[in-house]
């Protein structure tokens, strides 16, 4: 397959993201609205990291937390894809985390959306589907 194939079509761009300055109440009540494990955190625009779920209620059963934020919490080593970036480079940073959608990001640092892991073995697999008939 021709490395020409963008992830730019695959984006999820209306995402639910947690603003950095959030919270607890803000982060288990965002966490409420979806069932995942983590969600992108934001400065304005610009990523910051993401919050998983699993940090943010253990922060909970502990007890403390009450003056954390979103951006404290956010793990920040997280690898981002850029729009142009090629569908290979994506698989191949699929296939070094177990997240199942990576954050895109532009020049400035800020999301653009996510692309999830289905949405890019889908259309792997019709490009792949489609090189074979032609």
């Amino acid at each position: 397959m021709p490395n020409t194939h963008t992830i730019d079509r695959l984006l999820t761009t209306n995402c639910l993201i947690v603003d950095a300055r959030a919270d607890l109440p803000v982060m288990l009540e965002a966490f409420s609205l979806r069932p995942v494990d983590y969600l992108p955190v934001l400065e304005g625009c610009r990523f910051v990291g993401l919050l998983f779920r699993s940090r943010v209620e253990a922060l909970q059963a502990s007890g403390g937390g009450l003056r954390m934020d979103a951006a404290t919490l956010a793990s920040p080593d997280v690898p981002v894809l850029h729009p142009g970036d090629p569908l290979s480079e994506a698989r191949e940073l699929f296939r070094a985390t177990e997240l199942d959608a990576l954050p895109v990001v532009d020049q400035e640092g800020d999301l653009v959306g996510l692309l999830h892991r289905e949405a890019l073995e889908e259309a792997t697999q019709a490009l792949w589907k489609k090189a074979r008939t032609t």
